[in-house]
């Protein structure tokens, strides 16, 4: 399996003030740099795509998504400390849920994996209109947050996807909590997590590791 480039995301949901993440601001503040790329987004708010070191922050008023062009240890860790950073930045900002985001791509899925798209109800669909895409959504309850998993495959393409989304919804003392939920690591652990459990429990595994055992250089 595959990991697709920028799938790997912190997602801060809140009330953001937008005049105030500025390439200016997020520069100086987040990034600690003189200069970086930006990018003004098309939309019906205002959005701004921030860029430095291989990593992205797009800002909007409802959210913050910040994310890793590769999915790699150091670039997760990186994006986690600016998350961090962020919130601490700006400790005043309404914060209603954070998520934590992965995703994994397996283009040789045998068939145990695609039994779980076998859905019992396949006869009482109309026949004269084909499924062109199928779905399966897991919910686990995790220490302080949910693991929303989804697996999905659109039946013109040989590819299965797992999305992972670890959840933190807003509590009453949420703010005074962003340093446990974003934790040093966090980010990575639960990669980890999501990769852990695709090959102990689905077979699965990178390609990177299987090229590793291999002893093929990459």
């Amino acid at each position: 399996m595959k990991i697709p480039d920028e799938t790997s995301t912190v997602v801060l949901v809140g009330n953001w003030n937008p005049y105030i993440l500025m390439p200016e601001w997020v520069a100086k503040h987040i990034f600690e740099v003189e200069k970086i790329v930006a990018e003004f987004l098309v939309g019906p708010a205002l959005f701004f795509r921030f860029r430095d070191h291989g990593a992205k922050i797009v800002t909007s008023q409802d959210r913050v998504t910040i994310l890793a062009d590769k999915t790699t240890e150091g670039s997760l860790r990186e994006i986690g400390a600016l998350a961090r950073k962020l919130l601490r930045k700006l400790p005043y900002t309404p914060i209603g849920a954070v998520g934590v985001n992965h995703a994994f791509v397996e283009s040789c899925a045998g068939d145990d994996l695609l039994r779980l798209f076998d859905f019992g109800d396949k006869e009482k669909l109309p026949p004269e209109m084909p499924v062109e895409h199928v779905e399966v959504h897991r919910c686990l309850s995790g220490d302080g947050h949910k693991i929303n998993i989804k697996i999905s495959k659109d039946l013109s393409s040989e590819d299965v996807r797992f999305d992972f989304n670890f959840h933190y919804q807003n509590g009453l003392d949420f703010n005074e909590q962003n340093d446990k939920i974003l934790k040093e690591g966090i980010v990575l652990d639960h990669f980890e997590f999501a990769k852990n459990l695709l090959i102990s429990q689905y077979g699965l595994q990178l390609e990177e590791d299987q090229e590793e055992e291999d002893g093929t250089e990459h």
